[in-house]
This record gives C-alpha cells, structure tokens and sequence, in this order.
C-alpha cells in the first residue's frame, strides 16, 4: 500500500512493506532530489520507531557513493534486544548486502 498524491515518493508519502515481526510503516519525512537526499521515519508497531537517512554523492568513473544513517529507538523488550543487535559490525554486513544487492538491481534491472 502506498499513500501518495503524485503516485511517486514525496514528502509524507506513506508506504506499507512486509518485515520482521510484523509489516513496517515507512514516511517520506524529508525529499530532496537536487541534493539527492532522502529520510523515513520506518515504524514497526510494537517494537521499533527507526529513523533512515540516505545521501547520494558523484564519485570518479560514473560511480555514485551512498551514505546511509540508521537510528533506531525500541518499543518493547524485542525492540531491546534488536538495537541491542544491531552493532557496529552488524551495521557494516548490512550495508554490504544492501550494496550488492542494488547494485545486483542496477546492472540486471534497470536496462
């Protein structure tokens, strides 16, 4: 379910997607497609409120580097132990298959 009035991402655009525990509540809090900038406010009831920002920049050879921020604040005992797990290196695992896999998206996908 996506809730928007352009059909496309925009500020308070608001989206549904399936996760674990339970489906996540995504809103577009801030969209800025010159600076290429996006933050969500992603909210699985009952266990954590989470805060992603993404920023895009221009690198050498038509590469594009992503910096991307997680925050999350628990909202039960397993929201606890989920920020509890979410280490630095936790972090880092994830980021790596969050590249490969858009970058998997990219070459497949996108042509």
């Amino acid at each position: 379910m996506v809730i928007t009035s352009s059909g496309y991402i925009e500020p308070n655009c608001v989206f549904v997607v399936p996760d674990q525990p339970q489906d996540a509540i995504w809103v577009v809090t801030q969209w800025n497609p010159r600076e290429f900038f996006v933050e969500f406010i992603k909210v699985i009831p009952g266990f954590t409120v989470g805060e992603i920002e993404i920023q895009l920049r221009q690198g050498m050879n038509d590469q594009t580097f992503a910096e991307i921020s997680y925050s999350f604040t628990a909202l039960s005992q397993k929201g606890v132990e989920f920020v509890e797990q979410f280490t630095v290196e936790r972090y880092e695992t994830f980021m790596q298959e969050w590249e490969s896999e858009l970058n998997h998206f990219l070459q497949t996908e996108a042509k």
